[in-house]
């Protein structure tokens, strides 16, 4: 059975990018795009250096910290993508577009930018990569169905048993198995995911 581990979260987490950040408030994450030997590297940052400003880089507002997408969010993660990828040719279009900008660039480059980090999350949860928070429970080939129902469904009553049944893991397995990959309980995960 296939399931779409990112679709639900973009659904119920708000955010959105700016080119502008203002030089008085913390830095927001990042999300530049780099040409490198022949491939482009795509890469994000939760916590960017403040000197460090690419060619191709665009803040995302989160609208705070309270946001579980970024709190479930590594604090950097990094993709070099070839012309076999299919993020590639998004990846051009941003370079293009940030090299030769015209009529309506600003907000071709958000919408680019918003499939850039969908795609670089895609990616990093296929791969399989060690990752912490929510990308590693998303990766998970158990807890991935647990996680994709509290998303889809934050309201529901939610207990740690129909949360391991969906994942066909005993209650102390799945519990284990959560607190490990997510590092908080299932309940936490639950009443943080409806506070938000």
């Amino acid at each position: 059975m296939s399931i779409d581990r990112l679709t639900a979260l973009f659904r119920h987490v708000q955010f959105s990018v700016t080119s502008e950040q203002s030089a008085d408030q913390p830095r927001m994450p990042v999300l530049r795009v780099a040409q490198v030997n022949g491939g482009i590297t795509v890469s994000y940052f939760k916590q960017p250096e403040m000197e460090t400003k690419a060619q191709c880089e665009i803040a995302l507002d989160f609208g705070g910290n309270k946001n579980p997408l970024l709190n479930g969010l590594p604090e950097q993660l990094q993709a070099t993508l070839g012309e076999a990828d299919a993020a590639f040719p998004i990846a051009q279009l941003v370079l293009r577009e940030t090299a030769n900008a015209r009529c309506g660039t600003p907000v071709v480059l958000d919408r680019l930018f918003e499939i850039l980090l969908i795609m670089l999350l895609r990616s990093a949860i296929e791969q399989g990569q060690e990752l912490p928070g929510l990308l590693a429970g998303l990766a998970d080939d158990h807890l991935k169905y647990a996680l994709v129902a509290v998303h889809e469904r934050p309201g529901a009553n939610w207990s740690t048993e129909q949360l391991a049944d969906l994942c066909h893991l005993s209650r102390t397995s799945f519990y284990q198995r959560f607190q490990k990959r997510l590092g908080s309980t299932p309940m936490q995960y639950v009443r943080s995911w409806r506070m938000a």
